[in-house]
C-alpha cells in the first residue's frame, strides 16, 4: 500500500501509516474506529454507505479469541460519518495536536481525545451529569438511577478520581455495577469501602486451566445508564468506545461515543448480565 498519505498531487487513495506515537497526541494510537463508504451492498442485500463502526476492539488475534469486546456500527448517517472521516483526515498529518474536538449528531455525541490542556475531562464530565433519584418513564429501578459500569483498565490518578465519583454515586441512591480487569488497589478500596452497603465490582479475567496466563478477560470501555442524566429524566445512554479509566487516557488518540438510545441501552446492559 506504501506509507506516504499523499503523492505528488496531493492525493493517495490507498496506504498503511504508521503514526509517530499517536497520529494527534502523545504515547499511542489508542482509538479503534473503521470507516466504509461503498454503492456496493454487503452479504443479504445490506447496505454499507456511509458505514462507522466504533468500540473497544483491535484488529488482533486477542480480540478474537480472548477479549470479549464490542464494535457499534452505524450506517447511512452523513453527519456521523463525515465527521469521523474528518477526524481520519487530521491524523493522517501525524502532528502534535494536544486538542479535544466533540461532534453532535442526532442520538450519537463523538468526542475525539487527545485533552486540550488545561480543559475538563469529557468522561468526568459525563459521569457528572449522572444524578442517582429521580426515574421515571420506565428508566432506572424505584425511582433510582441504575449504572452498569465495564472497564478493562481502572488506575493512576484519573481513575481514583473516577472512582471517587463513582462511590460518590453510590453513596447518593444509584445502583452501581463494576466489572473490571485490571483496576488498583486504591480505586478498589475506594469503590468497595463505605458507608452502607457494599457496592458491585467483579473482575472480569480468567483462566481456563487455572494457570496464570489469562485465556479470557474483557476489553469493554463502557458505561451504561438508565434513569437520570443532566435533565433528562427517562434517559438511556451509552458511552462506549477505547478510552480507559487511567491517566493515559488523556493524552492517547481516543474515541469516545455517546448513544442516547433504549435500544443500544438495552443491547449492552444484556451483554453486561
Amino acid at each position: 500500500l506504501g506509507g506516504a498519505v499523499t503523492d505528488a498531487n496531493g492525493v493517495r487513495r490507498s496506504f498503511a501509516h504508521r503514526c509517530s506515537f499517536g497520529c494527534r497526541g502523545g504515547g499511542v494510537l489508542h482509538s479503534k474506529f473503521y470507516l466504509f463508504h461503498s454503492a456496493i451492498t454487503a452479504p443479504g442485500g445490506a447496505l454499507i454507505g456511509r458505514t462507522v463502526m466504533v468500540g473497544s476492539s483491535n484488529m488482533t488475534a486477542n480480540a478474537s479469541k480472548v477479549q470479549w469486546n464490542d464494535l457499534y456500527t452505524v450506517r447511512g448517517d452523513t453527519g456521523l460519518y463525515n465527521h469521523f472521516l474528518w477526524m481520519f483526515a487530521r491524523m493522517e498529518r501525524d502532528r502534535d495536536e494536544r486538542r479535544t474536538f466533540q461532534f453532535n449528531d442526532g442520538i450519537y455525541q463523538t468526542t475525539f481525545t487527545p485533552l486540550t490542556p488545561n480543559s475538563a475531562d469529557p468522561t468526568m464530565a459525563a459521569l457528572n451529569s449522572i444524578h442517582c433519584t429521580g426515574a421515571t418513564g420506565g428508566t432506572g429501578y424505584a425511582g433510582r438511577t441504575v449504572v452498569n459500569i465495564n472497564m478493562h483498565a481502572w488506575f493512576g490518578v484519573r481513575g481514583y478520581a473516577f472512582a471517587q465519583r463513582v462511590r460518590d454515586m453510590y453513596d447518593h441512591g444509584c445502583y452501581v455495577k463494576v466489572l473490571y480487569s485490571f483496576m488498583s488497589w486504591s480505586v478498589y478500596k475506594k469503590l468497595t469501602h463505605g458507608t452502607g452497603y457494599r457496592m458491585s465490582v467483579r473482575r472480569t479475567i480468567f483462566s481456563r486451566n487455572g494457570g496464570i496466563h489469562a485465556t479470557l478477560y474483557s476489553h469493554f470501555k463502557m458505561i451504561a445508564v438508565s434513569g437520570v442524566v443532566g435533565t433528562n429524566h427517562a434517559a438511556s445512554v451509552v458511552w462506549t468506545g477505547s478510552n480507559n479509566f487511567t491517566n493515559d487516557g488523556v493524552k492517547f488518540d481516543e474515541v469516545t461515543m455517546r448513544i442516547a438510545s433504549r435500544a443500544a441501552w438495552a443491547q449492552y446492559v444484556r451483554q453486561f448480565a
